[in-house]
């Protein structure tokens, strides 16, 4: 009885063996030549529900190479049920079989294009996807009626999709969807206003390169004019002070001693300040810093505890190019009074003065 069940069970697994060399052939001989191999598919038909995977891709395969084009609809509904049952590598076959009987019978792109566009959307692989777009745009290389863009009799339907991808998408797929959209609002002029709306809410994207894009579809780059389309708005500013000081660039330097002594001399401005109470020297040793908006050198800006007297060295570019140097002495007497003595050099003696200005209007 056992041998009996062994004898059974070998038998059963070297029939599917053979199914699937057999299959394997005949998937074979349909590469080279189709129609040899036709009054099979009756056949093959059956094994597309079989539960060997490896049997039904071959099968599906062999089909895809072989059939007609009337039976590409029915197909196409067989193919859609099984996918996702099958893993990716029996899906890439079966997304290159489809692409080749597409090239075969270029009258029936819709509907093979609707297959692929669907199997799109669902979970896969880099590879698969990769496969399906490959496919996509093969197809669309190779047959011009395939090529739908906004020459369709309806293009307006694929704005929503299109527009989708700004919302749904990341960074580089959201600056390509509003290219596309660009591109539809040129070609169709109908839709030109409601494109220009959607742009228009593109520009205020968190990426710079989607903004960088809608901004080069909405204005014209070589002129630098706007288009004649646009929305006229009205913005409320805040009041800004702007001072001397913001014309200050902090600029540090490695040896403040070499650069004072390489200064012009007749550059230098001195006077002293009184800078009344503080709490330390250190709290008046910052204001300075943050009134002139200048660079602290060699760490002075740093104030031992309990100390009386500190010196500060400063650096800086004024208004982009004039560079300035500061040396500022500070002294704090029992009354937290503090007194400052500024020394000022710079390329230019008109800036030495306007620091001072500064320091005496601070």
């Amino acid at each position: 009885m056992h041998h009996q069940f062994q004898n059974q069970y070998l038998h059963k697994v070297g029939m599917k063996k053979i199914m699937v060399m057999a299959d394997f052939i005949l998937v074979k001989v349909a590469m080279i030549h189709p129609m040899a191999v036709t009054n099979c598919n009756i056949d093959m038909e059956s094994l597309i529900s079989d539960q060997n995977r490896s049997i039904a891709t071959l099968a599906i395969t062999t089909l895809l190479k072989t059939g007609n084009e009337s039976s590409v609809d029915c197909l196409m509904k067989k193919i859609t049920n099984f996918m996702s049952a099958i893993a990716d590598e029996f899906k890439i076959v079966v997304v290159e079989a489809i692409r080749s009987l597409c090239l075969k019978f270029p009258l029936k792109y819709r509907a093979l294009m609707n297959f692929l566009r669907n199997i799109l959307r669902e979970e896969g692989g880099f590879e698969y996807k990769k496969a399906i777009v490959d496919s996509v745009v093969i197809l669309i290389k190779d047959i011009p009626d395939a090529k739908e863009r906004p020459k369709t009799s309806d293009p307006s339907k694929y704005i929503r999709y299109i527009y989708n991808r700004v919302h749904l998408e990341n960074a580089t797929v959201r600056a390509s969807a509003v290219s596309t959209l660009a591109k539809f609002g040129a070609a169709v002029e109908p839709l030109k206003p409601r494109i220009f709306v959607l742009l228009h809410l593109c520009l205020f994207d968190n990426d710079h390169e989607v903004r960088s894009e809608t901004s080069n579809t909405i204005f014209d780059p070589s002129t630098g004019e706007a288009e004649n389309d646009g929305v006229e708005d009205e913005y409320q500013l805040e009041d800004l002070e702007v001072v001397t000081a913001d014309y200050m660039q902090k600029v540090g330097v490695s040896n403040f001693c070499n650069a004072w002594e390489n200064m012009n001399p007749d550059s230098e401005r001195v006077d002293e300040y009184g800078l009344g109470p503080r709490e330390s020297l250190a709290e008046a040793v910052n204001a300075v810093i943050n009134l002139l908006g200048m660079q602290p050198c060699e760490g002075t800006e740093v104030v031992q505890s309990n100390s009386r007297s500190h010196t500060c060295l400063l650096s800086g570019v004024f208004n982009c190019n004039v560079r300035v140097l500061v040396r500022s002495s500070f002294g704090i007497d029992g009354q937290k009074e503090v007194a400052m003595k500024l020394v000022v050099r710079s390329d230019d003696e008109s800036i030495s003065d306007a620091i001072h200005e500064i320091e005496a209007s601070g």
